[in-house]
């Protein structure tokens, strides 16, 4: 009898990067997926620092999003492809009270890094009050994610 360390059931975010780590730290196991989309498949792969609405991050937000930087790069080097889109997210202002309530949060010590004090306007949509850009927000190329993972995996025998 096969001896395996992990069983990992579904093949969303939370079990990619699972297997990864797995990988990472030469642990033995097994992935059962259903082939089906799961809705990580089908997600815009949205990578954001800052809650939008009220002008706040979560806990450890550098912390993590470095994580995942360094975590991408570690997938790449055996897939041989980027899946990181470098395109800011951009917050379109209502009104000057939200452009206020940036300023204000960006000269913030849990904010500064994240929000962009220099305002935008975009052409590509209605914004008269412009738009202020998240700074370390990017995209992830979801379809090319899963589908080169999880044919890495199954080559390898997982």
């Amino acid at each position: 009898m096969k001896h395996t360390d992990y069983i990992i059931v579904g093949d969303g975010y939370a079990a990619l990067f699972f297997a990864h780590q797995l990988l990472k730290h030469n642990k033995s196991f097994v992935l059962f997926s259903e082939g089906k989309k799961s809705a990580s498949q089908v997600s815009a792969g949205i990578i954001n620092p800052v809650v939008l609405k009220k002008f706040t991050t979560f806990w450890k937000a550098q912390e993590q999003i470095n994580f995942l930087k360094d975590t991408l790069s570690e997938i790449e080097s055996y897939t041989g492809k980027n899946y990181l889109i470098d395109s800011p997210i951009h917050r379109i202002f209502h009104d000057g009270n939200e452009q206020n309530l940036w300023v204000k949060k960006s000269k913030t010590e849990e904010l500064s890094s994240f929000l962009d004090e220099n305002f935008d306007h975009l052409e590509v949509v209605k914004n008269n009050f412009n738009t202020g850009k998240v700074n370390q927000s990017a995209r992830l190329k979801v379809s090319a994610f899963f589908s080169d993972l999880l044919d890495f995996l199954e080559k390898k025998n997982f």
